[in-house]
């Protein structure tokens, strides 16, 4: 949290609340640290209901009492998502960017300096993965983001938590998951990257922290040429964007495959 200065004195921090476990998790901790932390800060939660698939209205009513509990407000929205998508059929990366959008201007609506994500060290290694394998590029999910259309810092405080970790303390803190039900499955690529990962570990602990380490030590006298500034530069689709998994905040461009 200091090292990338996630919270300052005077922040209000709108948490990206998808209903599972891990986004609840970080609001409580995040509603604790109010408590601890030398200076102040507001916190306003905001969970995104689309209309592509059935509400959870029991998830719903459990995340009402949930943020009751901690005394952080809770907004509710609901985005006519099918109606931006026309005869697009909607895929993991469309619904994702129809709920950014709307975390984004409920950020600015609230009058908020941050945007926190619940990702979690896992998510990370995955996407530095899944973009070296799909996209060609070593780049994973930056945990904090400065964006340069909005007056918005992104951040992601679970960063250096591991999934099992977040799940054991949400299991003791008597999180209850309440995301809204999807209905296009499981993303098949991030699973098969997940199961690789899982088994490298099965003899090293090390592995998902040694992968979340290298994003921080980058020996560009390895690499290729232009990644030591030699070369011609980041190649780029034919509307400018770089094609990566998260490559996704300044452009309304899909990533390569999804």
């Amino acid at each position: 949290m200091r090292e990338h200065r996630m919270l300052e004195p005077g922040d209000r921090v709108l948490l990206a609340i998808s209903g599972g476990a891990d986004s609840s998790a970080m609001a409580r901790v995040l509603a604790r640290k109010r408590r601890t932390l030398p200076f102040a800060f507001e916190l306003v939660g905001c969970h995104v209901v689309t209309d592509l698939f059935p509400r959870n209205e029991a998830g719903e009513a459990w995340l009402d009492r949930f943020f009751a509990e901690l005394g952080v407000p809770l907004r509710r929205v609901f985005i006519e998502a099918s109606r931006r998508l026309g005869q697009q059929a909607p895929t993991c990366f469309t619904c994702a960017r129809e709920r950014r959008r709307a975390l984004v201007a409920t950020a600015e609506a609230e009058g908020c300096t941050k945007l926190a994500f619940g990702h979690h060290l896992d998510d990370i290694v995955e996407t530095l993965l899944l973009n070296m394998i799909h996209c060609g590029a070593i780049a994973g999910m930056p945990v904090r983001l400065e964006l340069d259309r909005h007056p918005i810092t992104i951040i992601r405080p679970m960063c250096r938590v591991k999934e099992a970790e977040a799940k054991a303390f949400a299991a003791g803190a008597g999180i209850v998951p309440a995301q809204q039900r999807c209905g296009m499955g499981i993303d098949r690529r991030r699973a098969s990257v997940k199961r690789a990962i899982a088994e490298l570990a099965e003899g090293d602990d090390r592995v998902r922290d040694n992968l979340f380490a290298a994003l921080g030590r980058v020996r560009a006298d390895y690499l290729l040429e232009k990644a030591r500034g030699g070369g011609l530069g980041e190649p780029r689709d034919e509307d400018g964007g770089t094609g990566l998994i998260e490559d996704r905040w300044n452009s309304s461009r899909p990533a390569r495959g999804e």
